[in-house]
C-alpha cells in the first residue's frame, strides 16, 4: 500500500508542476495524467479502449501527433522516474503483468511492458554520458535490455499490429547498439505499415545522430528517404518534423551549423505542417528554427501568427525569444505578448521525445 502511495503522489508532483499551457501541451498533458491514473488504478480495459481509439490515424493532437503517441508517453514518464527503490520497480511489473493476465491479446498491455522493462534497464544504467557510467552498471543493463527485447519479440505477433510496437522495439535495439541493417530494417518494416507514424521516424532519427550510431550525412539521407514515403500525405513536412527531432536530440541551436539541413527543403516542410496544423506550438517552433536559419522575413511572418502567450519551450530561453524577436522586428515595433516559462529536458539516452 507504501508503494502505491508512492506512485500516487509522483502522478499528483507531476500534476502540480504542470504550467497552465494552453492548446497542444495542455492537451499531452491531459493524455498523459489519465494514463498514469487509469494504470494506477488497474482501470486495465479502459486503458485497452482509449489505445484502439487512438491506433486511428486520425486521433491527432492540434499539432499533427498522434495521440497514440502521447498515450504511451504516460508510460515513459513513469519510467524515467528518479525513484531507484527496486520495490517501485517491481510494482510496476507487477501491475503490468496483471494487465496481460487479464487481457493476453492486448497489444497495448504487452507494450506497455515493453516500455517499463526497458526503462528500468536505463534505471540501472543511469542518464549520465556513456563515459560516466559506472562500469558495474554496463552487465546488467544489456542483460535487462536483452529482456526486453525478447519479451518485445515473443509478442510481435499479437503486439505489432500496433505501430508503437516498432517504436519500442527501435529503442531497445539502439540501447544494445544494434547493427545498421538490422535496425532499419525493422524500421522500415514498421513504416511499411504505417508510413505516417511520426514516433518511429523519430526513433530512428535517436539511432542515426552521431552522438549515437549514425551521421549527418545519413539523418539527410533518411529525411529525403521519408519524405518520398509520405509526400501524397505530408507534402516535405516530414523533413521539417525530421529536423525538429534531430535539434532536439543532437543538434539543439546549432541545427544549421552542424547538420546537412536544408533551409529551403525545411523551410517548405513547415509551409506544409502548418497548412494542415497551424497551432501556435508548432508556428512558435518553427519560428525558432526560421531564426536560427537568419531569415527574418520567415521569423516575422510567423511571430505574427503566434496565438496566445508565448511558451518558452519552444524558444528553449527567454534570451532565444528576445533576439528572435529583435532580428524579426528591428525597429522595435513588435505586439506585447505574454510569456509561459518552462523548459526542455536533456537527457542523455535514445530519446523518446515528441515535439
Amino acid at each position: 500500500m507504501e508503494l502505491q502511495n508512492i506512485f500516487a503522489a509522483c502522478i499528483f508532483l507531476w500534476l502540480i508542476s504542470l504550467s497552465a499551457y494552453s492548446g497542444e501541451l495542455e492537451m499531452r498533458n491531459e493524455i498523459e495524467n489519465n494514463v498514469k491514473k487509469l494504470f494506477i488504478n488497474d482501470d486495465f480495459e479502459e486503458l485497452d479502449t482509449i489505445a484502439d481509439q487512438y491506433r486511428n490515424p486520425h486521433e491527432r493532437t492540434d499539432s499533427g501527433l498522434w495521440k497514440l503517441t502521447i498515450f504511451y508517453s504516460g508510460f515513459d514518464a513513469i519510467t524515467t522516474s528518479n525513484l531507484k527503490d527496486e520495490d517501485y520497480w517491481d510494482m510496476l511489473k507487477g501491475k503490468v503483468d496483471k494487465w496481460i493476465k487479464l487481457y493476453p491479446d492486448s497489444p497495448t498491455a504487452n507494450i506497455a511492458k515493453g516500455i517499463i522493462l526497458t526503462g528500468y534497464a536505463w534505471k540501472i544504467r543511469g542518464r549520465s554520458w556513456a563515459r560516466d557510467v559506472p562500469e558495474d552498471a554496463w552487465k546488467p543493463f544489456k542483460e535487462n535490455l536483452i529482456i526486453a527485447k525478447e519479451h518485445m519479440l515473443k509478442t510481435k505477433k499479437i503486439a505489432a499490429r500496433d505501430p508503437h510496437w516498432y517504436v519500442v522495439a527501435a529503442y531497445i535495439l539502439n540501447g544494445l547498439s544494434e547493427d545498421k541493417e538490422s535496425f532499419m530494417k525493422l524500421v522500415n518494416e514498421g513504416l511499411e505499415k504505417t508510413p505516417n507514424y511520426y514516433q518511429l521516424y523519430f526513433a530512428a532519427i535517436a539511432y542515426l545522430v552521431p552522438k549515437w550510431h549514425g551521421n549527418k550525412a545519413e539523418i539527410e539521407k533518411f529525411a529525403n528517404q521519408s519524405v518520398d514515403r509520405t509526400k501524397s500525405s505530408e507534402g516535405m513536412g516530414m523533413y521539417a518534423r525530421i529536423y525538429w527531432y534531430a535539434s532536439q536530440t543532437q543538434y539543439d541551436e546549432r541545427l544549421f551549423l552542424d547538420s546537412d539541413v536544408l533551409w529551403k527543403k525545411m523551410k517548405q516542410g513547415i509551409y506544409d505542417v502548418l497548412s494542415a496544423y497551424p497551432d501556435s506550438w508548432n508556428v512558435q517552433n518553427f519560428a525558432f528554427f526560421s531564426c536560427l536559419a537568419n531569415d527574418r522575413k520567415m521569423t516575422r511572418m510567423l511571430i505574427d501568427k503566434i496565438s496566445g502567450p508565448v511558451n518558452m519551450r519552444a524558444w528553449q530561453k527567454p534570451e532565444n525569444y528576445e533576439y528572435c524577436r529583435s532580428i524579426a522586428y528591428p525597429d522595435n515595433a513588435s505586439p506585447t505578448m505574454q510569456v509561459e516559462q518552462g523548459q526542455r529536458n536533456d537527457e542523455n539516452e535514445p530519446q523518446v521525445r515528441v515535439h
